[in-house]
């Protein structure tokens, strides 16, 4: 294994250089969001950011859109509940069901997270001039679609 690494990093393999810059990218500030200031993992936050944009969802809504299953996600939305950053109500077309909303708290801690994010990519774009930065958006872009595309096209056929 020790060689196959040693092989790619001499090779200058374009896809293991993504891989070490997501790497990178990924240790900047780890997680100091969550952790420090609202005691919240990267994956509650992510499905605080779904329920936040899409108000009065169900679980199974959760579970599609962020591709989890229900019961993952009924247990995440339980803990989450407990300690104050959901509520649940319910739902005023089918009384057996129920609304997931965000907490003024998840609110609150939502709302500071979107702002560090916002900083740091104002960090990684700005070493970049303007056209520079076209440059790099529009290149992530076609890539972020051929994945996508990638992943339609493979989704499909099974």
């Amino acid at each position: 294994m020790q060689k196959f690494i040693r092989e790619m990093y001499e090779n200058n393999n374009p896809e293991f250089r993504v891989l070490v810059l997501m790497h990178r990218m990924s240790q900047i500030n780890r997680g100091e969001i969550s952790r420090t200031r609202f005691d919240l993992s990267i994956s509650q936050l992510e499905l605080l950011k779904f329920i936040g944009a899409n108000s009065g969802c169900h679980i199974q809504d959760v579970a599609e859109g962020l591709n989890l299953t229900p019961p993952t996600v009924s247990v995440s939305i339980r803990r989450l509940e407990e300690e104050g950053w959901v509520e649940r109500r319910s739902d005023p077309n089918d009384g057996r069901a129920t609304c997931l909303y965000l907490t003024d708290k998840s609110a609150q801690a939502l709302q500071h997270t979107v702002n560090h994010q916002m900083k740091m990519a104002q960090s990684l774009l700005g070493e970049l001039n303007q056209k520079e930065q076209n440059q790099l958006l529009a290149l992530l872009e076609k890539a972020i679609i051929g994945m996508e595309n990638h992943t339609n096209e493979r989704d499909s056929l099974e």
